[in-house]
This record gives C-alpha cells, structure tokens and sequence, in this order.
C-alpha cells in the first residue's frame, strides 16, 4: 500500500470517527427534542443555528484556513492571528445580541430573539479555540482533533437532558442552548489542552494585511458553497414558517450522518490530491479511485432515508412529524448530489483550477436563492423546500461534472462510471426494501424489515460491483483487501 493511500485510510478513519460520533450524539439529541419541543420550537433552533453557522463562517473561514495553509513559521504569526479572531469574535457576538431582534422580525419569529442573543456568546467563546485548532490542523494530528471535537458533544448532550428535565415546559427549548453553549467551552478547553497556547500582547501589521489578504480570497471561494448550507433552512423558516422551518431541519438533520462521511473523505482526500497535482497520470487515477470509493457508505445511507423514510420518521421521532416525510426523501436526494459536488470541488481546488469552482458554486448558489425566495411555498409544509434543494442540487453536480470533466481532461464517461457501483448497488437496496416491506401492515414491523431487506442487498452487492466478492464487506479481511484494491 502507498504512502498516500495509508495517509488517506488513517486520516479517513479519524476523521470519519469523530464525525460519525458526533453526529451519532447530536442524533440522540435530534430525537429528544423532537419528541419534547414542539415543531415550531425545533424551528426556531434550527433557524438560530444556521444563522450562528453563517456567522462563523463569515467571522473565521477565511482567516482559519489561511493560517493552515501560510508557508511560513507560526511561532509569533499565531498571535496576530489570536488577536484578530478575538476582535472578530467580539464584533460577530455584539452584532449578533443587539441585531437578533431585527433578524427576527426579517423572518417572522418573535421566538427568535431570546434564542439568539443567549447563543451569541459563542462566537466569542469559539475565537479561543481557532489559534490552538490550527496548530492541530496544520500538523495533521488527526487524533487530537477528532477527541477535541467529539467529546464535548457528550457533555453538551448531558446538559440538554438536564436542560430537559429541570426546566419548565415553556423554557425547554433553552435546553438546546445549554447544549451548544456546553459545546463550545468544552472544544475551546480540549483544543487548549492539547495545544496549549498562551497569547502575548504582539501584533504584527504586515502579517495582519497578508493573512487578511489571503482570508478574503479563501472566503470568496467558500462563500458560496457554504451558503448553500445555511440558506435552505433560514428561507424554509422565513417563508413557510416556524413549524415547516423545523420539519425541514429534521428531515435535513436526518441526512447528516452521511454529510459527515463525505466531509471526512474530503478532508482527508484534499491533500493527497495537493501533492499529486503536478503528476497529471497519477493524479486521474487517484481521483478515479476516489470517487469509485468514497461513495458507497454516504449514498447508503441516503438512499436507506428514501426507502425508510414514511416509517422511520413517524417511528422514531413521532407521528407529529410525518409531514416532514416527503421533504426528507427529496433532500436525502440533494445529499446525494451535493456529496458528489463536494468531492469534485475538492479535486479542483487542489488542481489550483479555482475559477472553474467559483463559477460552479456561484452558478449554483444564484439558482438556489432564485428559487428559495420566488418559488411560491405552503405555509406550515416543507415540500416545497426539499425539492428545490434537490433541483440545485442536481443543477451544481452537472455543473461540478461538466467543470472537473474540462479542467482535469477526464471523460465524462469515465467520472460517471465510477458512480456505477455505489450507485446500482443503492438502487437494488432500495427496491429489496420496498418490496419486503409492502405486504407488512404494523409500522414498526415494516421498518424492520425493510431495514434488514435494505441491509442484506446492499452489502454483498457493493462488494461485488467494487471488484471483490460478496463477502467482501461482512468481515474485517474482506473490507481491507477491498480497501487496498480500490
């Protein structure tokens, strides 16, 4: 095996690991406030925190990975780059605490401004963490990040159930701010744990203007597709409503263990793709190689979200949220093409082909806002806002497609064979599911067996279609040489 196929494995797994475990937690907590909030409460959660989100991006995006990527030595530049987050992170709180009333009244939600300014602080609390996060970062110690970000969503998951238990029905959904706010601190104090750094009164104009130079170009590449996040959730929320703001969010938070997958995979794929950038042979095959195995578990779980979604929703997280079924299989949908766009964007920014992203993305993101803002929505159903994100969805990958096929002189045909395996293998999967389940009346029966039916197809298949046999991915040995063959 490769140098550059172990590094991508270990730092797949670590990544993959924390990611999966925190969205492991935060699925646990999804469905107690599910079950205790009402929909309209869970609505404006979740508009709190795609604001809070966007707002983060905009406060460390830029300047964070600048800092990761500068050339240079990092013993005094740190300091600039602590004391200019901490400003920032000042600025974004305050602007934030006294700016939430008029944010709510832009969307509707006099619900709204209580639950902002309480989790403001944040952006404070998290301008502690950028420097020493970094640190970890630009020396790739993977496993220090990932316990530094896993573990404070136990505890902020232990102070939601206390927020839960202790707080008056009508102040409940304060228990989701105890949990963020929990988060926070607890990912400050570890990162500081494992890096520690102590910052000192020393501020270096020159570095400041370069690093703020650099941040504004990383910034304006991240912008857009970052947007695409954040956006569906708060126009959902503004447009349709409170409640049709939270059963999007739910069905949208559904989809998360597999963004997270594919978030890992492109973490860990960026640069071994950086490093092969200038042998053009090695840098296709690898990219092939990718794209053919980085999919089967993200579009598995996706395509399980399609084929479980009427029984899964209502069994788990109760009947008050069936509503939420329809948009939760379309955005399930979007997951799948926005996966593939990720990892097609990640292939192009290490290929130093930016302007080809920036296109895509912008493209995207103008058709997004287009039809999120002008496309007429039910009040209190969220429909409507699961199938336009899948149309954008749909609309970036062809762009993704056709700007990767152009700029790394790949076929089309050849990028789209790759797709052949995850791809078929989910579709057998699914149709196994949906014919096991149809003769079963009991809900909860049928969600089992259309779970097992799903399972059993989906295993054997992928192991076939990527060139091993159909026990390939039932042992540990199986999976390995499977891993080492593609």
């Amino acid at each position: 095996m490769s140098g550059f196929k172990r590094k991508a494995i270990s730092g797949f797994f670590w990544q993959a690991f924390g990611l999966v475990g925190q969205q492991g937690i935060q699925l646990i907590a999804n469905l107690l406030f599910a079950r205790l909030l009402l929909r309209e409460e869970n609505g404006v959660v979740i508009a709190a925190i795609a604001i809070l989100d966007y707002a983060t991006l905009l406060r460390v995006s830029g300047i964070l990975q600048a800092f990761v990527a500068y050339e240079g030595d990092d013993t005094e530049t740190r300091h600039t780059v602590f004391w200019a987050c901490l400003a920032s992170g000042v600025a974004m709180s305050a602007a934030l605490f006294f700016g939430a009333p008029l944010i709510a009244s832009w969307l509707n939600s006099d619900g709204l401004t209580p639950v902002l300014r309480a989790l403001s602080v944040m952006q404070l609390i998290d301008s502690i963490r950028i420097v020493p996060f970094a640190l970890i970062w630009r020396h790739l110690r993977f496993k220090e990040r990932t316990i530094a970000e896993t573990v404070p969503f136990i505890a902020g998951l232990v102070a939601a159930v206390v927020g839960l238990a202790v707080l008056p029905r009508e102040q409940r959904v304060y228990a989701v701010v105890w949990m963020y706010l929990v988060r926070s601190v607890g990912q400050a104090l570890l990162f500081l744990y494992f890096e520690p750094y102590h910052p000192t009164a020393k501020f270096d104009w020159s570095f400041f203007r370069l690093i703020s130079r650099r941040s504004v170009g990383v910034l304006a590449f991240n912008l857009p597709s970052s947007t695409l996040v954040s956006l569906p959730s708060i126009a959902v929320f503004g447009r349709a409503g409170e409640a049709a703001g939270g059963a999007f969010g739910l069905a949208a938070k559904l989809t998360a263990p597999a963004t997270s997958l594919s978030y890992a995979a492109n973490i860990t794929l960026f640069p071994i793709f950086a490093q092969l950038k200038n042998d053009a042979e090695k840098l296709k095959a690898s990219i092939l190689r990718s794209l053919k195995g980085a999919a089967v578990l993200p579009i598995a779980l996706l395509t399980f979200i399609i084929a479980t979604a009427p029984e899964l929703i209502p069994v788990v997280l109760g009947e008050k949220w069936r509503s939420a079924v329809p948009a939760a299989r379309w955005i399930a949908l979007a997951g799948i093409f926005q996966m593939y766009s990720f990892v097609l964007a990640s292939v192009l920014l290490a290929a130093s082909k930016t302007i080809y992203i920036i296109i895509t993305w912008t493209s995207t993101l103008v058709l997004a806002a287009a039809l999120l803002f002008f496309v007429p929505m039910v009040r209190g159903e969220a429909l409507v806002g699961g199938q336009i994100t899948a149309a954008y969805g749909a609309f970036g990958f062809v762009m993704s497609l056709g700007a990767t096929s152009i700029a790394m002189r790949i076929p089309i045909g050849s990028i789209l064979s790759t797709l052949v395996p995850a791809s078929l293998s989910a579709v057998a999967a699914v149709a196994a599911s949906l014919v096991a389940g149809a003769a079963v009346q009991h809900e909860a029966a049928r969600l089992a067996i259309k779970t097992l039916a799903f399972g059993v197809v989906l295993l054997p298949a992928c192991g076939i279609l990527l060139g091993g046999s159909w026990r390939s991915l039932l042992t540990p040995k199986g999976l390995r040489e499977l891993i080492g063959r593609n």
